[in-house]
């Protein structure tokens, strides 16, 4: 795993095997195509303090995020999915803003490995 960005490569190679390039390719689109709208679910439910939406936002964003090996986006979505079920609300907005940030640290280097499969 790189440190900087939170991806673990060998989850993309494990793709690689499974469909090709191609299909490894197409599972990056899929994540890129779907955490800006996950987030924006899961900031609004947690604006309207629904908390069980927030759980649903994010159980999808962590899903996509391990199989294209996003690993600190992953970890991130999983502790808001666990701390929403539990209805503890308070430390969800802050680590919103982390999976965020861990998100953009992740994207460049997704962006290569893309590029990458694609060929």
């Amino acid at each position: 795993m790189n440190d900087d960005t939170g991806l673990d490569a060998s989850a993309l190679e494990k793709l690689r095997k499974i469909g090709g390039g191609a299909f490894a390719a197409e599972m990056v689109k899929i994540y890129f195509e779907h955490v800006p709208s996950r987030l924006a679910a899961a900031r609004e439910a947690m604006s309207s303090g629904d908390l069980h939406a927030v759980a649903a936002a994010v159980h999808a964003l962590k899903s996509t995020a391990n199989h294209v090996g996003a690993r600190r986006v992953h970890e991130i979505a999983r502790q808001v999915e666990v701390l929403a079920r539990a209805k503890e609300g308070e430390p969800v907005p802050e680590l919103l803003d982390e999976l965020e940030a861990a998100h953009r640290s992740a994207s460049p280097g997704l962006e290569e490995l893309q590029r990458e499969l694609g060929k």
